[in-house]
């Protein structure tokens, strides 16, 4: 990656034809993701069917530059609208179903979209490469998010949203916020904290705690105060303090480094909500006085 983004040749190292079609299937998927985030991009902008969701994300207070910022989009209603229009650029169904984008019909007659009436949101990795996507749906039906599966390039517990915007940021700061929502973390960045990440849909794991450390010695979880923010807090406890252990055992982490807060919002409060009304003074003053984990387990046992 650096040496392509330098100009820099780098001699080919011998590879068995096995790792030769993995290689090639997965810059297959990438450009075919860089296809569906242009066209869902091109939707929210310049079709008709793209205001509803414009109208839904200026209600909840996101920019048209944060909109910009994050490549965000729509996915129109239909069964077949991306399906059409990335197989006319001579990409084959059987591939965007590998890329989570196509589902198979039940009678074995061709292919559907995925992402159907829903604003997305590209997932990216820390190089800005789309992996997967997030759709959100307009109204109240269900499920409100669905998120692509995970495919050749796209492991939900080795990707966080935002990363790529957020690591300049956390290295500059030493700090990174990490909340649950694709909203709540735009919301944090829009409002000037942009060292933030968020997870996608699942618990925090290993594997995304050492993607962090890359970039920040400092971790403040931000949660929810209702019930399934607190077990939340105490799913990452269990991780974290596994995690220390680990470092006894002379494994992962080095102790003075995992430094780990835990930031429970005001009941009633998302990260989204609670900047909306209160600004982004008061949340980095709550931010400041985060009690470690062991402080946050003695205050929730009392």
């Amino acid at each position: 990656h650096l040496a392509a983004r330098s100009g820099v040749e780098i001699p080919e190292r011998s590879v068995s034809p096995r790792a030769k079609r993995q290689l090639s299937e997965q810059a297959a998927l990438m450009e075919v993701n860089r296809l569906a985030a242009d066209y869902f991009r091109q939707t929210i902008r310049q079709q008709p069917a793209g205001q509803a969701a414009m109208d839904y994300l200026t209600r909840r207070g996101v920019t048209p530059a944060t909109i910009e910022k994050f490549e965000l989009g729509y996915a129109p209603k239909g069964w077949d609208h991306l399906l059409g229009h990335i197989t006319r650029k001579k990409v084959s169904p059987a591939l965007l179903e590998k890329a989570g984008l196509a589902i198979p019909r039940r009678d074995g007659a061709g292919f559907y979209d995925r992402f159907r009436d829903r604003i997305i949101f590209p997932i990216h990795d820390e190089n800005a490469r789309v992996v997967g996507f997030g759709g959100r749906v307009l109204d109240r039906s269900t499920p409100k998010y669905l998120n692509s599966p995970e495919t050749l390039v796209y492991t939900k517990r080795r990707v966080l949203y935002g990363l790529n915007h957020a690591k300049d940021s956390c290295r500059t700061s030493g700090s990174v916020f990490i909340v649950e929502g694709y909203l709540d973390l735009i919301a944090l960045h829009q409002h000037g904290v942009t060292n933030a990440v968020a997870t996608l849909g699942t618990a925090l794991t290993p594997e995304q705690i050492r993607l962090l450390r890359r970039y920040a010695g400092r971790m403040v979880l931000v949660y929810d105060s209702d019930e399934a923010g607190i077990r939340s807090a105490r799913r990452c406890i269990d991780l974290f303090w596994k995690e220390h252990v680990d470092f006894r055992r002379g494994d992962v982490f080095c102790e003075e480094r995992a430094d780990t807060h835990i930031l429970v919002l005001p009941e009633g409060n998302d990260p989204d909500s609670f900047l909306m009304a209160h600004g982004v003074d008061a949340f980095r003053r709550l931010a400041q006085s985060a009690p470690g984990v062991i402080t946050f387990v003695m205050e929730q046992a009392v």
